[in-house]
Formats: C-alpha cells, sequence, structure tokens
C-alpha cells in the first residue's frame, strides 16, 4: 500500500466503499471508471480541523483568512500545503459584530469523516413506509419473545399477513 494523499486520508469512506465491492461485484451498479485518488480535502475532518481551530486562536479576534493560513502551514507545513486563504474565507461568518465560524462548518467538523447524509440509493420498499413499519414492528416483536431472528425465521414470519 503506497503513501496516501492528504486528500485520500481526510475522506476515509471512499476507501472503505472501493475496498467493499472490488471488481464492481456485489449490489448496485458495475463500476464502469477505474477508482481515482480523491482531489478534494475534507479539512473538516477530526485529523486537520483541530490545527486550524489551533490557528484561529492564535490568531485571535479578527480571524484573518491570511493570517489563519500563515499559521496553519507554519504548524503543519505538509498537511496544508494546499489551503488557501479563500478557503478559510468560506467558512467564516461575518455579519455579526465579531467574526466566527459558520454553522454549516461546524456542522461539518461535528460530522468529521462522515458521508452526508443525502441518501440516493432507495431500496423497494422505499414508497411503502407503512409496510417497512410493519415488517419491523413484527421483527421487534418476534425478538421480545426470544425467537433467534435467521434468515430462515424472518422470511416465515413475513409471510404472514400484515393487519
Amino acid at each position: 500500500m503506497g503513501i496516501l494523499s492528504v486528500a485520500e486520508t481526510s475522506q476515509p469512506h471512499c476507501a472503505v466503499q472501493d475496498d467493499q465491492r472490488p471488481d464492481g461485484s456485489g449490489p448496485g451498479h458495475k463500476h464502469v471508471h477505474a477508482a481515482v485518488d480523491a482531489v478534494r480535502v475534507n479539512w473538516q475532518n477530526p485529523i486537520l480541523w483541530p490545527t486550524i481551530l489551533r490557528a484561529a486562536l492564535s490568531v485571535g479576534h479578527g480571524m484573518s483568512p491570511l493570517e489563519i493560513t500563515t499559521q496553519v502551514k507554519h504548524i503543519d507545513p505538509i498537511n496544508f500545503a494546499s489551503i488557501t486563504p479563500q478557503v478559510i474565507s468560506r467558512w467564516i461568518d461575518r455579519t455579526g459584530s465579531k467574526p466566527m465560524w459558520k454553522a454549516s462548518t461546524l456542522t461539518r467538523a461535528i460530522r468529521g469523516n462522515l458521508p452526508s447524509n443525502m441518501t440516493t440509493c432507495y431500496n423497494i420498499l422505499t414508497p411503502y413506509p407503512n409496510i417497512v413499519e410493519s415488517i419491523v414492528d413484527l421483527l421487534h416483536k418476534l425478538c421480545e419473545a426470544g425467537i433467534a431472528l435467521d434468515l430462515s425465521h424472518c422470511c416465515l414470519s413475513l409471510e404472514i399477513p400484515f393487519q
């Protein structure tokens, strides 16, 4: 395994997804294009974001993007070689009396490495939430009754008509 770029290490879920389905096998669409390395860096990931916060604290009240960039590159010149003041300025809200981090930026930092919550792939039961709720309720009842939920029990229990 070679050395990963900062962009690759800041987005570990991409590599996990690729490892789960090598050669396009498994559920879903087959891979048409070869996997490529990430280009964009997730600056709000748990490895990089604390350094940016530390640099902002040392810069002080004004939160100058240029000074934050300079400070961050001074602290860690390898990982922050590609960060620019323009990127940092998009994270700062200057509408109030004092500049502060935007709420969306802090939300991304809290979420860390996790991908967005946007669902792009739906299953066959998505348009029927009542059926999904009935199935889940039935499986919970089986579990509470002490029945082991293996494939055969789940398939047999789902043949019972819904009320």
